[in-house]
């Protein structure tokens, strides 16, 4: 195929006559761009003489950032971010937004957490705009809105009020989530949002979320869900956002948990609906989810993610495999995007380089599909290193041995009670702990030299905590009851570290109630007795 027939494609000539780019349109000159400066930051303009054919295996190559489990970046921090998302080809990028954006009247649920202002977002669709990327709204429409609903203002709009319970993940729950979807004002509340969110966009889309709405159908639905059923019920408040966005001139997208639960409501939302296949383990079946939707004639796009979450030091082998899969189930499937997402759950605490990685790693899927994948190009695109990738790499399997033996990894295991112990966690799975807390031990005595300052500080803190972690499983599975007491005090400079580190690349808001999770854990180890 020639490239100057494809959309984005390019062709990127070095010989005696110099530099030569052939392409259709101006994006794939970009793209063929940013090769070339790719190509100049390792040979200077001592150029080997090459020919480069390029197209992209998805339309849609893009990357979303979680700003609402805890950190808001700082504008520095998502404008670099943006400037190398946008050398590496990727074209749309998503904020996520659940209560961190400065929206008009809602002062009372933002104050505290650092949000991005409308001025901001101007400010960064126009940054983005520059660099050939688009800024796509992402505002959660129905559930996950808890920050609002536990405020007495918004309580009624509420599917879940004071007395009700729902499933939550296998355990009863009080706190609300989701959106009443026969509550009149509950459209108005969302109105709001988009009027306060989406003016400050050129972008035409709108991600209006609708993910995990668990407590439908458990509150003030409840009978309606039991006459209709809870998938109708969702379709019919979905219905009412997918209009709102079209009154204001968006196109909406959103997270297809709930239609590919319940397909037959597809035919009952908007023709333009773009549905975001997102699953994140290394066997989500994407390849059946995309048949589902191909056979429907809605567009759709795959959604790996980092898998950095929830986390110390990354999971490199789930990473990988997620990002492979969605690539290979997304070509074969005609999807027309690949979008990885970069989650913050559990108050966001995990460090940056594992998810600069895997952005990295998301962008050659999105463009290369399944050409062999380099680390070692990874790295030098994200840390101007190469040794980095390899450190990251490793250091994200450093509990695979734990996990493949069944046993809840580094993190899992350290948040779990200390005196919560199942009937198989003997003293024999301490050995498992051991190999992993000699691995980081020699991650941390190897700390590339190669980067900068910071990205060798937090490089250290993920170690130490990690270590920490695993000092921590091994204690309370042979009872050494008095050296986890211990644990507590070692904790504390670590916290200390843990928000200093914070500061460099996050706002103030969210700090307090991350750092919390860490205190807590500490003083559960100090009060033992």
């Amino acid at each position: 195929m020639d490239p100057a027939f494809a959309d984005e494609a390019y062709s990127l000539a070095v010989d005696h006559d110099g530099v030569s780019i052939v392409a259709k349109d101006l994006r794939g000159a970009r793209w063929a761009l940013c090769t070339l400066a790719q190509i100049m930051e390792r040979c200077g303009f001592r150029l080997p003489f090459l020919k480069i054919q390029d197209a992209p295996k998805f339309k849609i190559r893009g990357a979303m950032l979680d700003v609402s489990r805890g950190r808001v970046w700082t504008m520095d921090h998502l404008k670099d971010t943006i400037r190398k998302l946008a050398s590496w080809k990727m074209n749309p990028i998503q904020l996520y937004f659940e209560h961190a954006f400065a929206s008009k009247g809602n002062e009372e649920v933002w104050k505290n957490a650092s949000p991005v202002t409308p001025e901001e977002m101007r400010e960064l669709d126009a940054f983005a705009a520059g660099l050939g990327v688009e800024l796509c709204a992402c505002q959660n429409s129905f559930g996950h809105l808890t920050m609002f609903l536990l405020h007495d203002k918004y309580r009624p709009l509420a599917e879940i009020q004071r007395g009700m319970n729902f499933d939550s993940w296998g355990s009863l729950s009080g706190i609300p989530q989701s959106l009443a979807p026969d509550e009149p004002k509950s459209l108005d509340f969302v109105r709001n949002l988009y009027e306060s969110l989406l003016p400050n966009y050129s972008s035409k889309w709108i991600n209006i979320g609708c993910d995990e709405t668990l407590d439908l159908g458990f509150g003030r639905s409840r009978r309606q869900a039991a006459e209709t059923g809870p998938e109708n019920v969702f379709a019919g408040f979905v219905n009412k956002l997918g209009a709102l966005a079209h009154e204001m001139g968006k196109h909406p997208m959103m997270w297809a948990d709930v239609p590919l639960r319940y397909p037959e409501i597809i035919e009952k939302l908007p023709l333009d609906m773009v549905y975001l296949l997102w699953g994140y383990d290394s066997d989500t079946p994407f390849t059946k989810w995309c048949e589902i939707l191909k056979k429907t004639k809605r567009e759709y796009w795959v959604c790996p993610g980092t898998c950095n979450w929830s986390s110390f030091l990354g999971d490199s082998s789930r990473r990988r495999e997620n990002l492979k899969i969605a690539a290979s189930a997304g070509i074969h499937g005609e999807a027309s995007g690949y979008l990885v997402t970069d989650w913050g759950d559990g108050g966001h605490r995990q460090c940056w380089g594992p998810s600069l990685l895997a952005l990295a790693e998301a962008a050659h899927r999105a463009w290369s599909g399944l050409a062999p994948y380099s680390p070692d190009a990874a790295g030098l695109r994200a840390f101007g290193s190469e040794s980095a990738a390899r450190w990251f790499e490793a250091a994200g399997d450093v509990d695979l041995s734990i996990k493949k033996a069944g046993i809840p990894g580094l993190y899992a295991d350290f948040h779990l009670p200390w005196h919560q112990l199942n009937a198989r966690a003997t003293p024999g799975q301490a050995i498992y702990f051991r190999l992993a807390q000699n691995a980081i031990q020699m991650l941390r005595e190897n700390i590339p030299s190669d980067i900068p300052e910071l990205l060798k500080r937090e490089m250290k803190f993920a170690a130490n905590i990690a270590e920490l972690a695993a000092e921590r499983a091994i204690l309370r599975r042979e009872s050494r009851i008095a050296e986890l007491k211990e644990l507590g005090k070692k904790m504390r400079p670590l916290i200390k570290e843990f928000r200093e580190l914070w500061m460099e690349r996050s706002r103030t808001g969210g700090l307090e109630a991350s750092a919390e999770k860490w205190e807590a854990a500490a003083d559960e180890l100090e009060r033992i007795f």
